[in-house]
């Protein structure tokens, strides 16, 4: 579906990357004042990987330009709750100590 096509049904958004990464500039140039993008958190890092992955991941897709984190697809319900803040926890930091703070070296 083409950027059109996605006005026409009064479109809103559209998912960004694959396993967690990021889309590429370009295509986030595309997008830029016409629709929002929604990065992606890999599901499978949700459920097995730790905390600093994810908030690696979240930090990942906000620096790229997305304009809302969310998981990749569905969740499962064994998804450790650590993940899930963690994901909350990286988004209050960009939003509280903006890029230049949660990108100290020391931190990355």
């Amino acid at each position: 579906m083409d950027r059109e096509d996605r006005k026409s049904w009064g479109g809103a958004g559209a998912t960004g990357g694959k396993r967690g990464r990021p889309r590429s500039a370009a295509k986030m140039k595309v997008a830029e004042g016409k629709f929002a993008i929604m990065g992606n958190v890999n599901t499978t890092n949700l459920l097995m990987s730790n905390p600093e992955e994810i908030e690696k991941q979240v930090i990942d897709n906000l620096v790229a330009g997305v304009d809302i984190v969310s998981p990749g697809c569905a969740i499962s319900p064994e998804c450790p709750n650590t993940n899930l803040q963690a994901m909350a926890r990286a988004i209050a930091r960009w939003h509280r100590d903006g890029k230049e703070g949660v990108l100290r070296p020391a931190q990355r």
